[in-house]
């Protein structure tokens, strides 16, 4: 989330002052607008809301979803930039972070057309939990995006902690 109207020391908001604006809703406009036209490719489901202070100012809240399209060009005054960010805040990538950004996110559509191909192959094969009739069928895939996702992964050892500590009866699949 990206939120304007606040001031911040070190990334915890320390006052609360607000955008002073008369016309909130051009104000929005011009927001999705640069939102719109300077990053690419864009990204869907980008959500602002204003929220009015006592003081008549507003504070702006950008809901900006995880997008699974790597990497993102901003463009903001004829300059063209790629940036990423990490626990310090937003850097600018270089030349080698951008090659591997296109390579990962790649990999995730290669790697998700791949399920996708192998799960129909099980349905024709009938290699499927429940036999399915033979004349018409739907096929619907409902997956997690982050299930393909390499940058996000699950430690095996982190959940065997998590059991232990709530006293949850657990059967290490390594033992």
């Amino acid at each position: 989330n990206l939120i304007f109207g606040i001031t911040e020391d070190k990334g915890i908001a320390i006052k609360i002052d607000g955008i002073e604006t008369n016309d909130i809703d051009k104000e929005i406009l011009r927001l999705d607008n640069i939102l719109r036209d300077g990053i690419s490719p864009r990204i869907p489901g980008i959500r602002i809301q204003p929220i009015q202070l006592r003081n008549n100012n507003y504070v702006i809240i950008i809901d900006i979803p995880r997008s699974f399209a790597l990497p993102h060009m901003v463009t903001y005054k004829n300059s063209s930039r790629f940036y990423s960010g990490n626990s310090g805040g937003k850097y600018q990538l270089d030349v080698d972070e951008i090659r591997t950004s296109f390579t990962v996110s790649q990999g995730l559509i290669d790697r998700i057309r791949d399920f996708r191909r192998e799960r129909l192959s099980m349905i024709i094969a009938e290699e499927t939990p429940i036999i399915l009739e033979k004349d018409a069928q739907l096929v619907l895939h409902l997956i997690p995006l982050n299930a393909f996702d390499l940058s996000s992964s699950i430690s095996i050892s982190d959940i065997e902690k998590i059991y232990r500590q709530n006293n949850c009866e657990y059967t290490s699949l390594f033992t």
